[in-house]
C-alpha cells in the first residue's frame, strides 16, 4: 500500500494548485481595479495603489534600494564578522525617505545658543544672520524706531501681510452709484453657490439672438467637494463635472470654459504656498482608472501638478464628450484654447482664469452679432471689477450671474464714467484687496 502512494509536496496537490490560482487572479484583479500599471504614460515614479506621484528627491533612493542594502550588508560582513566591531554592537538603521515633508529643520548656532529653523523660513534665517555679525538690539530698534514706510495697519504682529475679507462691499459701493429705480440686488461675491444661479432674466424686452455663457472651471470643480456616491474613479468625475457644466448653461448657445494656469514661478503659486501653511501635498496621476473614491478632492487638488493635470484633463472630456452638440464649447487650459468646432485660436499667456474670461468674452463679442447676450457665472469680485473696466470693448448685454443675484454691468459703467470704470483695478490693487491682476509680466 505504502510503494503505490505517490510522493510530492502537498503544496503540489489539486487542491493547493486551484487555491495558488484563485489567489493569483484575485491578486492581479485587485491591482486591475486601479489601473494597470503597465499602460501609465510618463516616467514619473508613483504608487500603483494611491496614483500619488514619489517627491524627486527620494526617486534615486527608491531606485537604488537594492544597491544600497547590498552595501550595507557588504559592510555589516567586513566591520562584525571579519573585522573588530562587535556582533551585538547596535546596527544604525538605514533612513530611505518616501513621502516625508521636505520642510525641514536645521540646527543653526547662535552665539552660545543653538536654534532649529525650517529652512524655507526666510525671515528667520535672515535674523540670525544679522545677530549672528552685528549688535543690534532689534528690541530697541523696533521699539523705538517704527517701519514708517508701509502703513502698520496693513501688517499682523508677526509681520504677516493682513488679507483683505471683505472684498464684496465694494459691489454694494458700485450698486449706490447706479440710478436705476429697481437695482439688481447683489450678494456676497465669495460663495461658492455662485454656479448655481439661475438663467438671468434680460432687462430689454428684445430677446437676444445668441447666448454665451462664460464659466469659471476652477469655480466648479469646487462645487463637486461633496463628492456623488456614483464618482468612484477619475473618469466618473469628469462625467459629474460635465453634467453640472450642461445643466448650468442649459440655456445658452455658446459655452466658454476657462481654467486657471499653475506655474511654479508666479507670484499666485507663492501664495498657494502661504495657504497651504506647512501641509504637505501629494501629486497622484490623473487617469480615468484614477480611483479617488476614498480621497477627498481637497487632498486630491492638494498639489499644484494634479490641478493642472486634471484641468487640461476636464477641457479634453468636455470637447469628447460634446463633440456633437449643436452648442459651439469652447475650452481654455494650460495656455491652449480648443473647440468642437471648426475655430482656431492662438496660445495664451493668462496664468489666472479671471483675466482669461475677459479675454474670452473680447473674443466672443468680436464673433458674435451685437444684439447677443454675455453671461460670466463667477462668484469672484474681481471678475465685476474686470468686466466693468473693459465692458467698453465686450457686447452691450453683458452681466454677471453671482451668489444671489445678476449684476448688469451697463448701469455700473454708465454711474462711474469710462476714466474711472478703466482706473478700477487699480483702486482695487491700492486697497490691497487685489493686487496681482495689475502687476505685468508676473
Amino acid at each position: 500500500m505504502e510503494a503505490d502512494r505517490t510522493t510530492e509536496h502537498h503544496e503540489l496537490g489539486p487542491s493547493a494548485v486551484k487555491r495558488a490560482h484563485d489567489t493569483i487572479d484575485k491578486i492581479k484583479a485587485a491591482i486591475l481595479s486601479h489601473g494597470n500599471p503597465f499602460t501609465t504614460e510618463g516616467d514619473n515614479l508613483h504608487n500603483v495603489i494611491t496614483q500619488a506621484c514619489i517627491p524627486d528627491e527620494y526617486v534615486q533612493q527608491i531606485l537604488n534600494v537594492d544597491v544600497t542594502g547590498q552595501k550595507l550588508y557588504e559592510d555589516y560582513v567586513s566591520k562584525r564578522i571579519n573585522g573588530d566591531v562587535s556582533l551585538w554592537a547596535p546596527v544604525k538603521k538605514e533612513n530611505n525617505k518616501m513621502f516625508l515633508s521636505g520642510n525641514k529643520k536645521i540646527a543653526v548656532k547662535l552665539r552660545d545658543n543653538t536654534v532649529d529653523l525650517k529652512t524655507k523660513d526666510l525671515l528667520a534665517r535672515l535674523m540670525v544672520l544679522a545677530r549672528s555679525n552685528r549688535d543690534i538690539d532689534y528690541k530697541e530698534a523696533i521699539g523705538n524706531y517704527e517701519f514708517t514706510l508701509t502703513p502698520r495697519a496693513l501688517f499682523a504682529p508677526d509681520g504677516t501681510i493682513l488679507p483683505c475679507h471683505d472684498k464684496s462691499k465694494l459691489i454694494h459701493l458700485l450698486e449706490k452709484l447706479t440710478k436705476e429705480d429697481k437695482p439688481t440686488e447683489v450678494g456676497s461675491s465669495t460663495h461658492q453657490d455662485a454656479v448655481d444661479t439661475a438663467t438671468p432674466d434680460l432687462t430689454s424686452s428684445d430677446q437676444p439672438s445668441r447666448k454665451i455663457a462664460l464659466v469659471d472651471g476652477m469655480v466648479l470643480v469646487q462645487k463637486l467637494s461633496k463628492k456623488p456616491a456614483t464618482v468612484l474613479t477619475v473618469k466618473d468625475l469628469s462625467v459629474c463635472f460635465n453634467d453640472r457644466l450642461m445643466q448650468l448653461t442649459r440655456a445658452y448657445d455658446e459655452v466658454i470654459l476657462v481654467f486657471d494656469t499653475y506655474r511654479a514661478d508666479s507670484l499666485k503659486n507663492a501664495t498657494r504656498n502661504k495657504r497651504r501653511q506647512g501641509k504637505y501635498s501629494i501629486q497622484y496621476q490623473v487617469r480615468d482608472d484614477t480611483n479617488i473614491k476614498h480621497i477627498s478632492l481637497s487632498r486630491f487638488l492638494s498639489h499644484d501638478k494634479t490641478k493642472s493635470d486634471l484641468t487640461e484633463y476636464l477641457a479634453n472630456k468636455t470637447l469628447e464628450y460634446n463633440k456633437r452638440s449643436s452648442k459651439l464649447i469652447v475650452t481654455s487650459a494650460s495656455a491652449i484654447t480648443r473647440s468642437n468646432k471648426d475655430l482656431v485660436f492662438q496660445e495664451n499667456n493668462h496664468e489666472e482664469a479671471d483675466t482669461l474670461l475677459i479675454h474670452q468674452a473680447v473674443l466672443a463679442s468680436q464673433r458674435n452679432p451685437h444684439d447677443a447676450q454675455l453671461v460670466f457665472f463667477s462668484p469672484d469680485t474681481d471678475v465685476l471689477v474686470l468686466v466693468t473696466a473693459n465692458y467698453e470693448i465686450m457686447l452691450k448685454n453683458t452681466s454677471i450671474s453671482m451668489a444671489s443675484g445678476v449684476v448688469q454691468i451697463e448701469p455700473l459703467w454708465r454711474a462711474l464714467g469710462k476714466e474711472r470704470a478703466k482706473a478700477l483695478p487699480a483702486f482695487r490693487a491700492f486697497t490691497r484687496a487685489d493686487n496681482t491682476k495689475v502687476v505685468p509680466h508676473r
